[in-house]
């Protein structure tokens, strides 16, 4: 289910209207939001009928509100609240819409113990985040698991400062890898203090931090929250925390990685094409990963690679990052084109079927990414600073060097800048100017042949 505009949503093709009922009102509602299907896949009608939803609904629970005020000390509101739940109804059925099962009437739970619990805030948000690639999803998953582990399944609304400022106590406590380490399933009950390792790195748990701040962020928009933000202060500052930078390849370092007879004979053709493709595409690890066949096509007379999330099993990272590349002469050079074909023949949807779906990170770089630091160590040229993205730094250097404007280099590797309003006018660059630009890219290396498959 995707946000369109304000109480209009998307969901195969069609069009739902969600409004949430005031957060002061939840105790009494046996809901916290309508949802209504809308019956159309036309924008501009579904625009209209949510206007007139809204302000029939907006009229009601304005009603309702003034009759609570009403009320005297000893008087119920059960009959007012049965009253405005059947003039929803009522409302409902006057416009014909029938509200989509799935989403009717989310049910008040945990409302006796102080409202809804954090985990149920967190299935609402997630529902409400359905363009988070894989590794987001995962990430904030893990993260908001780890919070009940460690504070427990709190009441939402109950989550203040203190609590805040203690989840960010025991996230410090924690060492890195502490599961896998200790061999721990749930942090509940562990004692940290105990706990010994190398500590997490700030950036680490400023992501962590920042996940829980988006969550609440939400919440105080879809009125789950009053307040600010408990969180929004946590976050540590400091040069400390400024991430660990990637470093370009040396020339030296380049010639000993693809000299080392990557691909030949090895079990993993993947670790002869996907660096190669890193190194004259600049495209991110997990953009080369879950390529598709299919996204090796020739356009306009150009072999290109499709940079795309078409397909379950992929994700991007923004918006910029869909785009069409230009294959690198290099690339063709060394067979590259008699690998798609070897792969087609063999019936695979992927072009490296050899990378598997990571099975926590759920994407595929994260498989490649421990193949090729283990790679990096057995050559013995692994530093701090230099991993799979430092071919993609590798990139943005040599068409530095090469002369290469850099709203060229910023199309080919999927970055947009703020900046530049024009940015957002016509189609881009063509794929002749882009080719022309990357094939300027040179590297004083000389590859080892693949063996293919």
């Amino acid at each position: 289910m995707k946000a369109v505009e304000r109480h209009l949503y998307i969901r195969n093709g069609y069009y739902y209207f969600r409004k949430f009922t005031p957060r002061n009102l939840s105790d009494l509602l046996p809901f916290r939001e309508i949802w209504l299907g809308l019956d159309t896949q036309d924008l501009s009608v579904a625009r209209m009928q949510v206007a007139q939803l809204d302000y029939e609904f907006t009229k009601l629970i304005s009603q309702l509100r003034q009759s609570l005020c009403d009320l005297s000390p000893d008087q119920s509101p059960d009959m007012i609240v049965h009253d405005f739940v059947s003039a929803i109804d009522k409302v409902k059925d006057a416009y014909g819409y029938e509200p989509p099962a799935k989403y009717n009437h989310i049910k008040r739970q945990g409302a006796q113990r102080g409202g809804l619990l954090f985990s149920q805030i967190v299935e609402e948000y997630l529902k409400d985040c359905p363009t988070d690639t894989h590794g987001t999803r995962f990430h904030k998953e893990n993260t908001y698991t780890l919070f009940i582990e460690l504070m427990g399944d709190l009441a939402f609304r109950d989550i203040g400062t203190d609590e805040a400022k203690h989840f960010k106590s025991l996230l410090m406590k924690i060492p890195s890898n502490a599961k896998k380490l200790h061999n721990i399933q749930s942090f509940e009950g562990v004692d940290l203090d105990k706990l010994k390792g190398k500590p997490q790195h700030p950036k680490t748990i400023n992501n962590r931090l920042a996940y829980i701040i988006a969550l609440f962020n939400w919440a105080i928009r879809a009125e789950y929250y009053h307040g600010s933000n408990p969180f929004s202060h946590l976050i540590i500052r400091g040069k400390k925390v400024t991430a660990s930078r990637r470093h370009p390849f040396k020339p030296e370092e380049l010639l000993t990685l693809f000299q080392s007879g990557l691909g030949k004979g090895m079990k993993y053709p993947s670790m002869y094409w996907v660096p190669l493709i890193g190194l004259y595409s600049g495209m991110r690890l997990n953009e080369i990963c879950q390529l598709y066949v299919k996204d090796i096509r020739v356009e306009d007379g150009i072999y290109i690679f499709d940079v795309n999330d078409d397909g379950d099993d992929k994700g991007l990272k923004t918006a910029s990052s869909r785009r069409k590349i230009p294959i690198h002469k290099a690339i063709i050079e060394h067979g590259f084109l008699d690998y798609v074909v070897e792969i087609k023949d063999q019936k695979h949807k992927r072009l490296f079927p050899d990378i598997p779906m990571g099975k926590s990170a759920r994407n595929y770089s994260s498989t490649f990414t421990k193949r090729f630091w283990r790679l990096l160590k057995a050559i013995e040229i692994k530093r701090e600073g230099l991993c799979f993205h430092s071919l993609r730094h590798t990139f943005i250097d040599g068409m530095r060097n090469a002369r290469v404007e850099r709203s060229i280099v910023m199309a080919l590797t999927g970055h947009q800048s703020a900046k530049e309003v024009h940015d957002a006018y016509g189609y881009g660059y063509s794929l002749e100017i882009l080719q022309e630009n990357i094939n300027k890219l040179s590297f004083p290396i000389r590859l080892s042949n693949s063996e293919g498959t």
